[in-house]
């Protein structure tokens, strides 16, 4: 409980430019996703004749994804509350990003760009982006159910969806 609550003070002024910060980590994703997929591709070695096809693919991406991540309002939220209707939205967003990044790269890239990694692309940022958000909402969950040992202890009854409801806002708010 201790760490936990120092943690919260180191990222208490974080949550002013929270906005800016899950920009900034998206960006990172996507550049991550970009190199990784080429990496993959070239089995962990980039020859010389395609950096130039990485820096055109890894500057769509980043351009791309950015505004179509913007415009679905993916940059907004709290990513401890990530929900699976977020991460359908994130799926569709990230299928919609790199099908306008690819079409792009199509007609802009420079000769001879392999297209297998439009595929790796795609499903490492999906992965990375709907994993980041899910570990999120792990850490809140499980440091609120530490700090929760010593509550009372309550029984829900025979509810169905209710009691799953009733469930979720136990634990978001158990005052």
């Amino acid at each position: 409980p201790g760490t936990l609550l120092n943690a919260r003070r180191l990222l208490k002024p974080l949550i002013r430019f929270r906005r800016l910060f899950i920009r900034c980590i998206q960006l990172a994703i996507f550049l991550f996703a970009g190199l990784s997929a080429f990496l993959l591709r070239f089995d962990f070695g980039l020859p010389k004749g395609y950096r130039p096809h990485l820096l055109v693919g890894l500057c769509a991406w980043a351009l791309v994804k950015s505004l179509v991540f913007h415009f679905a309002g993916l940059d907004r939220g709290w990513w401890r509350y990530a929900s699976l209707p977020d991460l359908i939205r994130l799926a569709v967003a990230n299928l919609v990003a790199s099908a306008i990044a690819c079409t792009g790269l199509l007609f802009f890239a420079p000769n001879g760009f392999p297209r297998s990694i439009y595929v790796l692309d795609f499903l490492l940022c999906l992965l990375l982006t709907g994993g980041v958000r899910i570990a999120v909402r792990i850490v809140f969950e499980f440091s609120r159910a530490q700090n929760d040992v010593a509550g009372k202890r309550t029984l829900i009854y025979g509810a169905g969806d209710a009691g799953i409801t009733l469930l979720r806002e136990i634990y978001q708010n158990p005052a």
